[in-house]
Parts: C-alpha cells; sequence; structure tokens
C-alpha cells in the first residue's frame, strides 16, 4: 500500500522544469518496477511512463529497448498461459495465510483471487485476503501494454521499428487466442 501511495504521490507531481532533471531516474525505476511489483502498482507505473514521455520526450534509451523485449514476452507467453487464465477458479480457503507459498501461487493467478483464512473476525466472519496478481501476468496490465507501445513507436518510430515487426503478430495472435471447450 506504502508504495502505490508513493507512486500515485509521483504520479501527481506536477511536470514542469524542476521535475525535468529527474525524468530519466523515475524512468528508470517505473521500467524496473513494471517487471517485479503488482497489478495495482504496474498500472500506476504505466501512466507515470506516459505522462513523462509526452511532456518531457526523453531520448531514446536501452530501457526503453528492454521495455519492448519484456512487452514482447508477455505477448509471445500468454498461448501458454491461456489454460491457467480460464480455468475455473474458487476462492481459496486456508487455516492461515501463512499455509500458503505465495511465491509459487503467484505464477498462477491473472486476476484478483480473494483467499478465506479459518480466522474470525469481530462478525463472526471469515477474514479473507485479496491476492493481487504480478504486472507481468496481469489481464489489465496486458490491455494497457498496447497504449504504451503505440506511444514509444510515435516517438521513437525508427529506433522500435524492428520490435514492432515482431510485436504485430503477437498481437494478431493474441487476438485470434480462444480458451478451450471444457472453460
Amino acid at each position: 500500500q506504502l508504495r502505490k501511495l508513493l507512486l500515485e504521490i509521483i504520479h501527481r507531481i506536477p511536470c514542469n522544469d524542476h521535475l525535468k532533471k529527474y525524468v530519466p531516474q523515475i524512468l528508470s525505476l517505473m521500467f524496473r518496477l513494471l517487471k517485479i511489483e503488482n497489478e495495482e502498482n504496474v498500472l500506476v507505473c504505466i501512466r507515470i511512463i506516459l505522462e513523462l514521455h509526452k511532456q518531457y520526450r526523453p531520448q531514446m534509451n536501452e530501457e526503453i529497448a528492454d521495455f519492448m523485449k519484456f512487452v514482447k514476452g508477455i505477448y509471445g507467453n500468454l498461448p501458454s498461459h491461456l489454460p491457467r487464465i480460464f480455468e475455473p477458479r474458487s476462492q481459496k480457503k486456508v487455516k492461515d495465510l501463512s499455509d500458503i507459498n505465495v511465491e509459487v501461487w503467484l505464477q498462477d493467478i491473472f486476476t484478483v483471487t480473494t483467499v478465506l483464512t479459518d480466522k474470525k473476525n469481530a462478525e463472526n466472519q471469515s477474514v479473507q485476503y485479496n491476492i493481487i496478481p504480478m504486472g507481468v501476468q496481469s489481464l489489465k496490465v496486458l490491455a494497457e501494454l498496447p497504449i504504451i507501445v503505440v506511444l514509444m513507436y510515435q516517438m521513437y518510430k525508427q529506433q522500435v521499428q524492428n520490435d514492432m515487426v515482431e510485436f504485430i503478430p503477437l498481437i494478431m495472435n493474441t487476438i485470434t487466442l480462444q480458451p478451450s471447450a471444457q472453460h
């Protein structure tokens, strides 16, 4: 929660000359966080990246090339995740949240998932937790990525042209994906 609040603060900082000298550092951090943060934080990072690129038009750098590879990887891996994305999921019940290996479980969730524990709250209801998926596996993030890819293409057309040649077939393949008949 604290990191999300800090990201929201960064997002709300007015784009002016005082911020300009910090843009490379902020963008570097945002590109790193895309790979390791949860869905909610990654969505804020994407908004920050978009806003800073629109306002300051930073020079093409290695992080942008890495970002394009990162996006291609997400879309390239999507067909292998498809069966797990659409399999029915019920609420998970556990004695205690510590009974779950969260690291392993995060590899298998693509949307916010509810976990009920045997612990009871003041109203004698099971205490529940919402597990937020990693940004790299989030369907919400997946939906936002094309916006930033288009911006990168508009700003760095020559430098990302080869990436776009590889990206377009991945998007076309994604559009044709369907869950199996059993899902």
